[in-house]
């Protein structure tokens, strides 16, 4: 039994890596859809693919979905803490996100809190 779970998961990331590699192509020709058919396909595979997660950070990225990039980045960084693309490409979308969002003046005010807004009532009623 152990011997058959071995080769299984050995296969697995044969097909996993095949997946990633297939996915890579057609992200090269800007089809990302199928690049993240292909990666997902990966990960269903081998999770702990680190790869296959950068790839499809990657592929978000392309499409302007930079939270989706950044989780899957940060995915890759917890399978492998010292995946140098992940790192770079993490930074890279976190300027991108924060590019976006504008500077923080103009950002709306976090909600107050149950606890703040308490606080206002007190002082409005002295």
């Amino acid at each position: 039994g152990r011997d058959y779970l071995s080769l299984r998961r050995k296969q697995n990331k044969g097909w996993a890596e095949q997946n990633v590699h297939k996915g890579v192509e057609y992200a090269t020709d800007g089809n990302f859809i199928l690049a993240l058919k292909h990666y997902q396909t990966a990960l269903e595979l081998d999770p702990d693919n680190a790869d296959a997660h950068v790839a499809m950070g990657a592929a978000h990225a392309n499409q302007s979905k930079f939270e989706s990039a950044c989780k899957s980045f940060e995915s890759a960084i917890r399978i492998n803490p010292n995946h140098v693309n992940a790192k770079r490409y993490l930074e890279a979308t976190r300027d991108k996100l924060r590019q976006r969002m504008g500077p923080l003046s103009t950002a709306p005010p976090p909600p107050a809190t149950q606890q703040q807004q308490q606080q206002k009532a007190t002082t409005q009623q002295g």
